[in-house]
């Protein structure tokens, strides 16, 4: 299957403002005053006739509409955090660095609500094993915040817009495993007859 994704000077790509497979017309912008080519560059969709600009310098990439990268936020991420993570996809292809600094930040403030009192977000990774948090999410946790610290605080460091849609990945799937799971799990033990909930409970000695 041939890539659809909007790319600079492609010839036809999924429009970002109707999502359309289209044909665009691409032409330069022009600024008085400018002395010669402005780096602006306009594509227009043959389908819907909506412009979407791209900045050419060294690296071109699209400014508008805004290219979110990553996956949605999971629907069980709590709003504050989402917030936070949808900002850095709005930003995943203007500034990769800042992108993967936001998501650290979006897993901390998932852990500190999950684990007010445990710390900073080394703490709260800790916390998270010490309730029997599965090896390999400690792992994609760990990798969320080093990759997030050293976008900080690495010069030389290159992040990538593929490098923020791996940790929004991560960042998804550290919401399934400690929110959505336990909540389905939770719902369908509920749904136990009376009697077997009963039986639990003497079981357990609640």
């Amino acid at each position: 299957m041939n890539d659809r994704t909007p790319e600079f000077k492609k010839a036809a790509f999924n429009c970002p403002s109707c999502e359309a497979y289209a044909a665009q017309n691409w032409r330069s912008l022009h600024f008085s005053g400018s002395g010669g080519q402005s780096g602006v560059e306009l594509a227009t969709c043959r389908s819907c006739g909506r412009a979407s600009v791209w900045l050419d310098v060294e690296d071109a990439v699209m400014i508008w509409p805004v290219a979110l990268g990553g996956p949605p936020p999971s629907e069980d991420m709590p709003a504050a955090v989402a917030t936070i993570y949808d900002e850095a996809r709005s930003i995943a292809n203007l500034s990769p660095r800042s992108a993967s600094a936001l998501m650290r930040l979006a897993l901390e403030a998932l852990l500190t609500e999950l684990y007010p009192d445990a710390g900073n977000l080394n703490d709260t990774i800790g916390a998270a094993a010490a309730d029997g948090l599965a090896r390999p999410i400690i792992n994609a946790m760990d990798v969320l915040r080093f990759s997030g610290n050293a976008s900080i605080h690495e010069i030389s460091r290159e992040d990538t817009p593929e490098t923020v849609n791996a940790l929004a990945s991560i960042l998804n799937l550290v919401v399934e495993r400690l929110i959505t799971e336990p909540k389905q799990i939770a719902a369908m033990h509920a749904q136990l007859p009376p009697g077997v909930l009963a039986q639990i409970e003497k079981r357990d000695g609640a």
